[in-house]
């Protein structure tokens, strides 16, 4: 399964892909020569040349060729994605599954052509498909950013040599990362979200709280008791620490019991504490 992975060097997100190894590969079995033209126009081991497997994908969307028949470029799911679209799960620590959309943009039927072979007609075809399907992916809630790129050549990272590109959009929404933090912490602890007596989830935003909560299963009745973050003040760098400090007081006063504190972060970052007394 992907996952999504804190690089300490960095302090970037990383997407650890396993299944991306099983990708088909023709370069070793197709010599890229200087020119496309030199390819023949169809290849019959492609799985993006018209009747290649990729036909049998699901097929997310389609620009027809009305003159010729057929289609001139196609937007399906990709068979070895990066991103899956899984129901969230605790992976270990540091990690997270990488959930989003990961799809392959083939840009034309012709294995022998690239994009400065096309005709302007094909050319604005593949422009239109892929503006087409950002504006689709912009208004889902779930995707927080967009990336399309092209991988030209087997020393950049592309393993079929017919012309495409690829469109990912992680889900990496400040909404359910706290949902994210408090499970992996559950899951090292062998606890279930039912054991919890007390719950303070940041408010960055009223809706954190919100889809944080219903993802994990709570009652609200034991979601920020005494208020959250719109109501008591964010205090500058130290969010994190209003939490803590007050769950700890109030299993004191309490006389004992299991709290968990979380708040999310820039990039999908999510962070949980677990306390007991």
């Amino acid at each position: 399964m992907s996952e999504l992975r804190h690089d300490p060097l960095t302090g970037r997100a990383t997407i650890v892909a396993p299944s991306r190894h099983g990708r088909p590969r023709d370069h070793e079995r197709v010599v890229r020569t200087a020119r496309p033209h030199e390819l023949p126009a169809y290849d019959p081991e492609c799985p993006f040349c018209p009747g290649g497997v990729s036909e049998r994908a699901p097929l997310v969307l389609a620009r027809p060729n009305l003159d010729e028949g057929g289609w001139r470029a196609r937007i399906i799911e990709n068979a070895f994605p990066a991103l899956k679209r899984v129901a969230p799960r605790p992976i270990e620590e540091q990690a997270l599954p990488a959930q989003g959309r990961h799809e392959v943009i083939i840009e034309t039927p012709r294995h022998d052509h690239d994009l400065a072979d096309m005709s302007p007609v094909q050319f604005k075809a593949v422009v239109e498909i892929t503006l087409a399907r950002m504006r689709q992916l912009t208004r889902e809630r779930e995707v927080a950013s967009l990336f399309v790129f092209r991988n030209h050549g087997a020393g950049a990272g592309s393993s079929l040599v017919h012309a495409h590109g690829q469109v990912a959009g992680p889900d990496m929404s400040l909404h359910s990362q706290p949902a994210h933090a408090i499970g992996a912490a559950l899951a090292r602890q062998g606890w279930s979200a039912a054991d919890l007596d007390l719950v303070e989830i940041n408010e960055a935003f009223a809706a954190v709280v919100a889809v944080s909560a219903r993802r994990l299963g709570l009652d609200l009745t034991r979601v920020n008791q005494d208020g959250g973050g719109i109501s008591l003040g964010h205090p500058i760098g130290a969010s994190g620490a209003r939490l803590v400090v007050h769950a700890a007081h109030e299993l004191r006063r309490r006389g004992g019991g299991r709290a968990a504190v979380a708040l999310c972060g820039g990039g999908g970052q999510g962070d949980a504490l677990i306390l007991t007394r």
